[in-house]
């Protein structure tokens, strides 16, 4: 055929269309015969597969925020992968896991790798599960059939050197891993409840048509678990030989059961020929993809058709795009939307504000009937905790139809979630951030001061303020404190993950961070306790305001000798003073001999009343009640009766009375308001979305019978504290453009080479034609002196006057007001 021919041939428009007509025509042929032929029952079994799965719809959980409406927890939109079963055949389920762990591993995506605990490969080592119990890797081996060669350690041997004895993997008759060490047992603990939880599956009660439970791809996987929406945490649990408590059950092993030789690479690389025999991986792939393929594959061992299981949480919209994509390649992997929550300066207020993880299986089995999935997140401290019902909000439901692919072709049925309600509370930020700043740059110059009786140790502390006509919470610090962001964050997260580690070290447990100090911190008030003194002396009867008692500088009860302070400093003794004076100058003297004449019985009382050694019922866990110093305690713990010396020691709040910050600074809010107790409340009103308010914290308080001249004595007294020549705290208070009542305490350490605990409290503004506003109470523990504290009052008292009156308390009023420095 010459070229002439071909060229008349190709110029012909009719011969051209001809000849793309005859291809297109073979093309729908070869087509035709594939589908109806080749492939012909295939594909007829996937266009009538068809599953009804149940989707859980995923609530936003309600936001907290501040008293202004400043948001302090809320929520963004993440992305979630999860993947059923869609009858993939074994090669190609392995090349598409391998395709998805890669690109959740280019795109930083925090995925789950659960079989780490049993096999890793930089280094190719056995896992801290697998070396947690020989016993219990071996029953896991049965219970996930894979079959190993193992050489086994001598009779009696640690596990450091080589046995020669073989046996196969899925013996139940093996024993435990004898080389246990607590730093391996942490690691798996510390992973186990994440592990748990995502080890389960998504969906619960899923109809379905066209498939089952048990329609899996790898008929081997069929009968490793059920998928019938039980707890497979427990499951879990159970194959990792470990109790609830993460601990394994390895106290059952006999002595004459081999134990595998878990340093022997021979080992290593044999478990891991037996796993990828197990999942039919390839000989294609390299080690390190065979070992990719492997963690996927362990994650979706308990995925069936209706059953998802969820592969990698919170996935940048990258990865969403490259599934989305290609989402003709990821048959039965879907990406869902859920909520994720947020902090924003949630640090400033940790140990108020708590934090949500994941739900442990614990809870899990506890909660599920009131509709907790096993993916769920929880409140685990503070107001997250507490206010966890009002703020969780109620999931949705929808009954959907899915083809082989986990297509949704029809919506069958629809239940919207229900969003959970805010929660405002009665913090102020800005005052919050000026109460932690101070606090801690306080704590850090107190460190700095040399004198006697400083030790250079001030560590830790904490400072409540509260609106003394209505019990509202304006600032709650706690310090050294944390950011609760750190539990939102994955596995992958190691400086988050360090930083848990960290809060929870036993060895720094004397500067735990999460300890909330206001709520579960106990310290003796010192000086700060002579008010309640005063008042039980007046309400009993035995003192008037004016009345005076004379400090000689020491006095005598039981034996032992009490001094005044200044005396002992070689000051002098204050002579005759009243109950103001007395206050003012913190007099021990005329408190002892005051305390022993009112006896320790009415101070209790009168303590009691004003509520310190009482639990407040503030809306966050871990409140402690405190300890007051009375015949009753003491006969608690010492055989010895109560005493004058007992009284007089307890008159100055020493001895065994310990009170909590949030105690102190409500006690001297009723004080300061004349004797109104109010129940200190964190949480103002619940609101829905639309700012509706469905809830308000009703205000609860108690009129104590008390005398109005008996609260204005101790007022006076608190009042020259602040303001008189001879004031302990006058240094601190006295530029300011509005008066405060006061008072210093120092609690004396009884440890050789430690200072005291620094306490004080005060109310403002003070005096007569005054309405109280601000009571404070700070405690900083190894702060030398209660006057030290008083700078971190007085910051937050002027910040909030200045607020509050404006008028009255300009910048010009208020700049340059000197803060004590000793």
């Amino acid at each position: 055929m010459d070229n002439s021919f071909i060229k008349r041939f190709f110029k012909d428009r009719y011969n051209i269309i001809m000849m793309l007509i005859i291809f297109a025509g073979i093309a729908i042929v070869y087509r035709l015969v594939d589908l109806q032929i080749i492939h012909g029952e295939e594909y007829y079994e996937n266009s009538q597969y068809k599953v009804v799965l149940n989707k859980k719809i995923p609530v936003a959980r309600g936001n907290i925020l501040d008293r202004n409406g400043v948001p302090i927890a809320v929520n963004r939109v993440g992305y979630n992968v999860d993947i059923v079963n869609a009858r993939l055949e074994e090669q190609e389920l392995n090349s598409m896991l391998l395709k998805l762990y890669e690109i959740f591993e280019r795109n930083g995506d925090n995925f789950n790798k659960s079989f780490t605990r049993y096999l890793t490969f930089e280094p190719f080592a056995f896992g801290s599960e697998a070396k947690k119990s020989s016993k219990a890797f071996q029953k896991w081996l049965a219970d996930n059939r894979i079959e190993v060669e193992f050489s086994y350690l001598p009779d009696n041997s640690s596990n450091s050197g080589s046995g020669n004895e073989s046996n196969s993997g899925n013996s139940d008759n093996n024993s435990e891993n004898s080389d246990n060490s607590d730093s391996k047992d942490k690691d798996a603990n510390s992973n186990n409840d994440d592990d748990k939880r995502n080890d389960s599956s998504n969906n619960d009660n899923n109809d379905n048509k066209g498939g089952s439970s048990e329609d899996i791809n790898n008929k081997d996987n069929s009968n490793e678990n059920s998928n019938d929406g039980s707890d497979n945490s427990k499951n879990e649990s159970s194959q990792d030989g470990s109790n609830n408590d993460g601990s394994s059950n390895d106290n059952n092993d006999s002595n004459d059961i081999n134990v595998i030789d878990l340093n022997d690479p021979k080992n290593v690389r044999a478990f891991f020929e037996a796993v990828k025999k197990r999942y039919k991986i390839d000989e294609k792939y390299t080690d390190e993809q065979t070992y990719k393929i492997m963690v996927m594959r362990y994650e979706i061992r308990n995925y069936s058709s209706v059953n998802s299981v969820l592969l990698a949480k919170d996935v940048s919209e990258k990865t969403v795009a490259e599934i989305e994509e290609k989402n003709h390649v990821f048959k039965g992997v879907t990406i869902d939307t859920e909520y994720m929550r947020v902090y924003k300066n949630a640090d400033l207020a940790p140990h108020v504000i708590g934090y949500v993880r994941g739900i442990d299986a614990e809870t899990y089995s506890r909660l599920k009937n009131e509709g907790y999935g096993i993916n769920d997140i929880i409140g685990k401290t503070g107001i997250e905790y507490s206010a966890e019902r009002e703020l969780r909000g109620t999931p949705g439901n929808r009954k959907v139809e899915v083809d082989v692919r986990a297509n949704v072709s029809t919506v069958i049925d629809e239940n919207p979630a229900i969003p959970g309600y805010n929660v405002v509370l009665t913090l102020d930020m800005d005052l919050q951030r000026i109460a932690l700043e101070t606090l801690e740059k306080r704590i850090e110059e107190i460190r700095t001061y040399d004198g006697p009786y400083h030790f250079h140790d001030a560590s830790a502390g904490a400072v409540v303020a509260i609106d003394v006509n209505n019990g509202e919470i304006l600032a709650m610090a706690s310090y050294p404190g944390y950011d609760p962001s750190i539990f939102l964050e994955g596995p992958e997260n190691k400086a988050a993950q360090q930083a848990i580690m960290d809060l929870n070290d036993p060895t720094k447990s004397h500067l735990t961070s999460e300890f909330n100090r206001a709520i579960s911190g106990r310290y003796a008030p010192g000086s700060t306790f002579k008010p309640v003194v005063g008042v039980a002396a007046l309400e009993e009867g035995i003192i008037q305001p004016n009345t005076r008692i004379n400090d000689r500088g020491y006095v005598t009860y039981d034996g032992m000798q009490f001094t005044c302070m200044d005396w002992r400093h070689g000051v002098g003794a204050h002579g005759w003073i009243n109950l103001s004076t007395a206050l003012a100058t913190s007099c021990n003297v005329f408190f002892h001999e005051v305390g022993v004449m009112t006896g320790i019985n009415n101070i209790d009382k009168w303590a009691k009343a004003l509520g310190l050694g009482e639990k407040t019922g503030v809306e966050l866990p871990g409140e402690i009640e405190g300890i007051r110093s009375n015949r009753e305690y003491k006969a608690k713990i010492s055989p010895y009766i109560w005493g004058k010396a007992d009284t007089a020691s307890s008159s100055i709040g020493q001895l065994y009375h310990e009170f909590t910050p949030l105690q102190l600074a409500n006690y001297t809010a009723t004080i300061a308001n004349g004797g109104k107790k109010y129940k200190p409340h964190l949480i103002k009103y619940i609101t829905t979305n639309d700012g509706t308010i469905v809830k308000e914290t009703e205000i609860e308080y108690e009129q104590l019978p008390v005398k109005p001249e008996t609260m204005e004595a101790v007022q006076q007294g608190m009042l020259a504290v602040a303001n008189s020549v001879d004031g302990t705290a006058v240094n601190i208070f006295k530029d300011l453009p509005f008066k405060v009542g006061a008072k210093t305490g120092t609690a004396e350490a009884f440890r050789e080479g430690e200072s005291n605990n620094g306490v004080f409290i005060c109310y403002a503004p003070a005096g007569p034609g005054s309405t109280p506003q601000i009571a404070v109470a700070v405690v900083i523990e190894h702060g030398v002196y209660g006057s030290y504290a008083a700078p971190v009052a007085k910051e937050i008292i002027t910040k909030y006057m200045k607020f509050h009156s404006p008028d009255n308390y300009t910048d010009e009023a208020i700049q340059g007001v000197p803060v004590f420095v000793p």
